[in-house]
This record gives structure tokens, C-alpha cells and sequence, in this order.
């Protein structure tokens, strides 16, 4: 009989990912989803190697990689952020071997119709998924 692995969403927002991940291998999860904020900030003491080496060592392993955010409607400098941002993203799952990538749509009271927000879904949705389709990562919406 197969158990119920345990995965962990990084909310602490006074932790690093270092904290996190010794707490997650301490309490027995079985999987962490890497938030950007923390993994651009993780970068910034530590390498992609090190991280490699940190699940390469350890139980608890890379589950998805939250998130590009504020996609739908955006604004020419959001966009290039988020573009810049899915290639780090890309990166760095290549590297660790995470296949998920969340995408958020934005958070803004909108005046779209439906139809507008489900094209402009499609549209970007389709961008992303054709620059991380040599990645072999896939789109969580």
C-alpha cells in the first residue's frame, strides 16, 4: 500500500529556504514547492549547485516552482519581468529535475468580459508553453 506523501508551500515569510528546508527534512515532509522570492534570495548566499546537492543528499525532494504571477492584461515591464523570471525558473527545475511551473493570472479587479480574460489566457498560456517546452516543464494554471 502506497502512503500519502507530505508536501510543504513555502508561507513563512520571515524564513529563508535554508530554514525551510531544514524544518521540512526535520518534521518528515516528503516535498517542498520553491516560491521565486525565496529561491532568488537563496541565490544570493548559495548556488544552484548547492541546491542540487542539498536534495541530491536529502529525503525531502523539489516539487513545483511557484510562481510567474500577474499575467493576464500586463503591462509591457511586467511582461519582460515575467519572461525573465519563467527563464530563471526554467533553469533552475532543468537543473533540479521539477517539471511544474505555477502560473497565477492577476489579482486586479478587472473590467474584462470572460471571453477577454479566457483569449488573453490562451495567448500567454500558449507563449509560455512554447518557451518551456525544451525545458520539458510543464504549465500549472
Amino acid at each position: 500500500m502506497s502512503r500519502v506523501k507530505l508536501g510543504y508551500n513555502p508561507t513563512l515569510k520571515q524564513a529563508t529556504l535554508e530554514q525551510e528546508l531544514e524544518l521540512c527534512e526535520k518534521y518528515g515532509f516528503d516535498a517542498i514547492e520553491l516560491r521565486i522570492e525565496k529561491l532568488k534570495d537563496y541565490f544570493t548566499r548559495n548556488t544552484l549547485a548547492d541546491l542540487k546537492s542539498f536534495f541530491e543528499q536529502s529525503t525531502l525532494q523539489p516539487l513545483s516552482l511557484n510562481a510567474i504571477e500577474y499575467v493576464l492584461f500586463s503591462d509591457s515591464v511586467r511582461k519582460e519581468a515575467n519572461n525573465r523570471d519563467l527563464a530563471f525558473l526554467c533553469e533552475v527545475g532543468y537543473e533540479l529535475g521539477i517539471r511544474d511551473i505555477v502560473i497565477v493570472p492577476s489579482f486586479h479587479k478587472t473590467e474584462y468580459s470572460m471571453e477577454a480574460i479566457k483569449q488573453e489566457s490562451i495567448q500567454i498560456l500558449t507563449q509560455y508553453a512554447n518557451k518551456v517546452k525544451k525545458y520539458n516543464m510543464r504549465l500549472a494554471y
